[in-house]
């Protein structure tokens, strides 16, 4: 016996019918069966004289075509072509066995090239990943375990946290945590603190359910971080906040924060108080709602930069109600996360302004009493120099009291006479007493 094929178009077209209808075709005499011709036109070349094609199935269809040819004729009887069609089927079981252990060779390397990149990608991982079984136990820990509990991630394996020595409080969470997870399906998360090399760390962690094929959770996945700087960065943060408003509240100036289009953004009590406007509608304003003497203009254009403020100055501010306050205003701009900002300290100076105003009339009122007296009037600082002198003192001496100023009172008497007047101004300014009648040559 043997295997032969068509060559010809219409013989290959043959070929793809029977594959189609998966049927087997038999001949005993080659020569005399037309379709023959098309199918073994080798065979029959080659002086064959029966032959039998006997599909294949392979994957739910024919794969192929088992060929069996003969020398002879009428040599594919019904018990040889029974024989054939078991031989087909085994060729088609052999075959889906070598697929099928193919498949499984290419799943395998699937899965331990996934297994890998996840191994690869766990350990790359600033976090701790562990799985756990319904009974707490380990399944999986990434190396970095060993940081946290100071065993390593294989003696991990098949232990609870508490069977590796981890504190009783973390135990009870983490084994509730775990089996809340198995019961619900749901994800859990939650912040621990747990001994680090000597010290409490916070860990943020978040435990995820793994379900099989049929939906039941299989195995829960934990993943955690330390975020132990990340919470004391938050606790300064707060804290600094916290002396922050403490400060704004408790100042008695106004404080407030402008940006780069010169609106408030934030105030103090004391800067509401100042202007007479509530909290909110302060937080409405811009400077040129209540400041009385630079305009819109001005402001934007000797402000136009805040960052590049730094300056004290006095102005005036308008309050609520129309009244014009005196105020000295110190800022301070800086880009505070990547926002151009100007803080402001206002001090309400309208008393010191009355009192200064009040001194100078005073003064004035002084000094014109003091000119038009016939007398010389003078004073002088704790050591006797002169640090007043009015213009009598050129009719009376004969000096200019530019002549006179800081020089001392000895300086224009005889030595004597000095001596003596030293001593009586001392003892006068030692007992805090004025005097009068005091003759001085």
């Amino acid at each position: 016996m043997a295997g032969a094929s068509s060559t010809s178009p219409n013989g290959n077209a043959r070929v793809a019918a029977l594959l189609r209808d998966g049927r087997p075709y038999i001949c005993n005499d080659l020569a005399a069966d037309p379709v023959a011709s098309l199918l073994f036109d080798k065979a029959l070349e080659a002086g064959l004289q029966s032959a039998a094609a006997i599909p294949v199935p392979y994957d739910n269809h024919v794969g192929f075509l088992l060929t069996i040819c003969s020398t002879e004729k009428n040599v594919f009887n019904e018990k040889e072509v029974n024989l054939l069609g078991e031989v087909a089927s085994t060729v088609s079981l052999g075959l889906e066995r070598i697929e099928r252990e193919r498949e499984r060779k290419r799943a395998e390397e699937a899965l331990l090239q996934s297994e890998e990149t996840y191994r690869v990608l766990v350990e790359s991982l600033p976090d701790i990943v562990l799985r756990f079984d319904r009974n707490a136990r380990h399944l999986f820990a990434s190396r970095n375990t060993e940081v946290v509990t100071g065993v390593s991630a294989g003696q991990l394996i098949g232990k609870t946290h508490r069977e590796v020595g981890m504190p009783e409080s973390v135990c009870i969470l983490a084994e509730n945590a775990i089996r809340a997870v198995f019961d619900s399906g749901n994800p859990y998360e939650a912040e621990l603190e747990v001994p680090v090399k000597g010290k409490k760390a916070t860990f943020n962690c978040r435990l995820l359910p793994e379900f099989d094929a049929r939906g039941t959770v299989l195995s829960v996945l934990s993943i955690s971080r330390d975020v132990t700087a990340h919470r004391r960065m938050e606790i300064a943060l707060e804290s600094e906040a916290s002396r922050r408003r403490i400060l704004m509240e408790a100042c008695r100036d106004g404080i407030a924060i402008f940006n780069q289009g010169h609106k408030v953004v934030e105030a103090n009590p004391g800067f509401c108080q100042m202007l007479g406007y509530t909290p909110e509608e302060t937080l409405n304003l811009h400077t040129w709602d209540f400041e009385a003497v630079m305009s819109q203009e001005r402001i934007r254009t000797d402000f136009a930069d805040l960052t590049q403020i730094n300056a004290t100055f006095e102005s005036s501010h308008r309050r609520k109600g129309g009244q014009i306050v005196d105020v000295e205003v110190t800022a301070s701009g800086a880009m505070v996360a990547g926002e151009p900002l100007v803080l402001t300290v206002v001090r309400d100076i309208s008393q010191r302004k009355r009192d200064e105003l009040a001194l100078r009339e005073s003064e004035a009122r002084y000094r014109a009493l003091v000119e038009t007296s016939s007398d010389w009037v003078w004073e002088t600082d704790r050591s006797g120099r002169y640090t007043f002198i009015s213009n009598r003192v050129a009719d009376i001496l004969g000096f200019a009291p530019d002549e006179m100023i800081h020089q001392t009172r000895s300086d224009f008497m005889p030595e004597d006479e000095a001596m003596r007047t030293r001593e009586v101004f001392e003892g006068i300014t030692a007992a805090h007493r004025s005097f009068h009648s005091l003759e001085i040559i």
